[in-house]
């Protein structure tokens, strides 16, 4: 079509629409904006200039009401931090985010090497795949993993990597349980084992009462992580 952005102008988008959405703007090389309310630009409250970026917030579902700037950059400037997913909806805004505040390295890791390419690409302003801020692995891959927090010895690490389409898990629910419930223990048992400081696990509302394989199976990971922060209390 030629278009090079997507605008979302859906004020009741929930997270998972706007996920959605943000994955096929990511295959087809669209930028995503979100649009104010329509009532707003009418009123003159807003203006077209008020577009803005997608951010985590609208991924995630949770709007932040108030941000710490100086609380985050003490846990991610200068430190090795490292993102799971980095290549999907959620991760590639957090990789877009942390970049900002300079962390010593941004490691992201991902099973699609075109997810990869494209986060790499939308940071770095080029995407040649040959530097070592890329990882290509599977988190259901336990041993895989292990070795790479082994030799990487990341600090921090935000866990986004999961499967999260609502009816292709209703669909392959051995599938969601393996990514996002074993895959999840794969990763937990990894940083355990490295020494890593902060482990941040990215979860979704539909785990605060779950009803589908999705919130179960991301319920489960909450759980592990509760379990794992505990053990290292």
């Amino acid at each position: 079509t030629g278009a090079s952005a997507l605008l979302i102008a859906i004020p009741s988008a929930d997270s998972q629409l706007v996920g959605e959405l943000a994955d096929l703007s990511s295959a087809a090389s669209l930028q995503v904006k979100i649009l104010p309310v329509v009532d707003d630009l009418i009123s003159g409250r807003v203006t077209i200039g008020d577009i803005r970026d997608l951010d985590a917030s609208d991924l995630m579902g949770r709007h932040q009401v108030e941000t710490n700037i100086d609380e985050i950059a003490r846990y991610l400037t200068g430190r090795r931090v490292l993102v799971t997913g980095a290549g999907g909806s959620i991760g590639s805004e957090l990789c877009e985010q942390i970049y900002r505040f300079a962390p010593s390295e941004l490691l992201m890791l991902d099973r699609d090497e075109s997810a990869l390419h494209q986060v790499q690409l939308s940071i770095h302003g080029r995407a040649l795949l040959e530097s070592s801020d890329t990882i290509l692995a599977d988190i259901r891959d336990a041993a895989t993993v292990e070795q790479i927090f082994l030799d990487r010895r990341p600090d921090v690490v935000f866990h986004a990597a999961a499967l999260k389409h609502l009816p292709l898990l209703e669909m392959y629910p051995q599938e969601g349980h393996k990514t996002n419930v074993i895959g999840s223990l794969n990763v937990l048992r990894a940083a355990e084992v490295s020494g890593v400081s902060v482990f941040v696990n990215v979860s979704t509302d539909k785990a605060a009462n779950p009803t589908s394989v999705l919130g179960y199976t991301k319920r489960a990971a909450e759980r592990l992580t509760a379990h794992f922060a505990a053990e290292a209390a």
